[in-house]
């Protein structure tokens, strides 16, 4: 018999650093992020024009995501999404996602979303083009090694 735990999305605080910081240390997390730190989280709290998310599992901090360009009505960027190792592949990553574009839907005045990811990130592709997503190359300002994905509303 499977047990369901509540899934349950927050806003992060500064006195969520700490865990944050600890999932991002985790096996096969880490190679996958860009710039990060406590200096990384604590701008995106403190910029107007992000939002910062955590997952929680039952009471256990399963993951995070961060906004990106809330304040201009074109797309916005999911920055970074990480479920934690002990989460992965039980549907919670999905779960997040389909969360944060209906939340993203439903709050904002924007015609879509957008993301980039190391290239060789297979899994994460899968899980946005399975969602939704496609890839698209940006016009400008792209980032070698980068594949960005899309998905309009």
């Amino acid at each position: 018999m499977a047990i369901t735990l509540p899934l349950t999305v927050r806003h992060t605080t500064e006195g969520d650093i700490e865990a944050i910081l600890r999932l991002e240390k985790s096996t096969d997390t880490a190679e996958w992020l860009g710039p990060t730190g406590r200096d990384y989280h604590e701008a995106a709290l403190a910029d107007p024009d992000q939002e910062h998310l955590l997952l929680f599992v039952g009471d256990e901090l399963a993951g995070y995501g961060v906004l990106a360009g809330i304040l201009d009505g074109g797309d916005i960027e999911l920055r970074r999404m990480v479920i934690a190792p002990a989460h992965r592949s039980q549907g919670f990553g999905r779960r997040f996602v389909r969360y944060i574009v209906d939340y993203v839907r439903e709050t904002y005045a924007c015609r879509g979303m957008w993301l980039d990811m190391k290239c060789h990130n297979d899994r994460a592709r899968k899980l946005y083009a399975s969602e939704g997503f496609t890839s698209f190359v940006p016009a400008r300002d792209g980032k070698l090694g980068r594949s960005y994905m899309r998905r309009k509303f």
